[in-house]
Formats: C-alpha cells, structure tokens, sequence
C-alpha cells in the first residue's frame, strides 16, 4: 500500500491550513496550494505519504527540513516547517507561482546554458 490513497483532497483542513488546488503528485504524496488561515498568506504544502510506523524515514524528513531551512538562494522556495496532523505529515513551504519546467520543456524544448542560467 502506497498510502496515496488516504491523502486528503481539494478542499479539506490541515491544522490551520485549507487546500485549494493540486499543484503535482508523486510517489511521495502530493503538492498542494493552501492557505494559511492564520496569517492569510498561499504556500505550497507538501503531504507526505508515509507509513506511519517507519520512525527512520520520518527521522529523515524531519533532518531534512532542518537542512533546507538553512538554504537560502533565490531560485529555491523556502521551507518553513514540518507538520504532523490527522496521522498525516506534511511540509510547509513557500508557494512560488509560475510556470512548471516540464510545461516550459514542453513550450520552448531544450534550455541553452544561457537560458538555464537566466531561469536559476
């Protein structure tokens, strides 16, 4: 079992957080844009499917939030928090709106070093 079939949907709450579309999916889980009905700001928020008693892999994701909260570059959202509600988990982030890269690749084809640059 993937776990993907008991995310939640268009719509629900997450603690504070109320989905409002699906931005991707993947093995994973799913990207959502939600918003935070506390501080009325849009971020993507990140559920996480995973099997609620492998502490090793939860271990992990909670090291790497703690890692990408120390980034800081302006072609890379910012992650601002790890979440744990209803049994799911869940990345909060910052929502950056544009345009997805495969629907770029598939507009422009391939990217120059130049324009790749440009894009970073």
């Amino acid at each position: 079992m993937s776990g993907l079939e008991n995310l939640p949907q268009v719509g629900d709450m997450l603690g504070r957080f109320r989905l409002v579309r699906q931005q991707g999916r993947g093995g994973m889980g799913v990207v959502f844009l939600a918003t935070d009905t506390q501080l009325h700001i849009d971020v993507a928020l990140k559920v996480l499917s995973l099997p609620d008693a492998d502490q090793t892999v939860i271990s992990r994701f909670k090291h790497e939030v703690l890692l990408a909260r120390r980034v800081s570059h302006p072609g890379i959202c910012r992650i601002f928090d790890l979440h744990h509600e209803n049994g799911l988990f869940f990345i909060t982030m910052e929502f950056c709106n544009g345009m997805l890269l495969e629907s770029l690749l598939q507009k422009v084809g391939v990217l120059s070093p130049w324009h790749t640059g440009q894009i970073i």
